[in-house]
């Protein structure tokens, strides 16, 4: 199933990805790797008391 959507101008979306600001990956993944990187986190805290 595809989601309507107006896209960014070209322009832009080029400018973005120059400056790194956008990675042209799903949001899940970067939610993902938020939610894994805080889970390690909290086990080293966790591990070291």
């Amino acid at each position: 199933m595809s989601i309507a959507y107006t896209p960014w101008p070209e322009a832009f979306a080029k400018t973005y990805r120059e400056k790194g600001y956008w990675t042209d990956r799903p949001l899940e993944d970067l939610i993902d790797n938020v939610l894994l990187t805080n889970a390690r986190i909290q086990y080293q805290k966790v591990t070291a008391a």
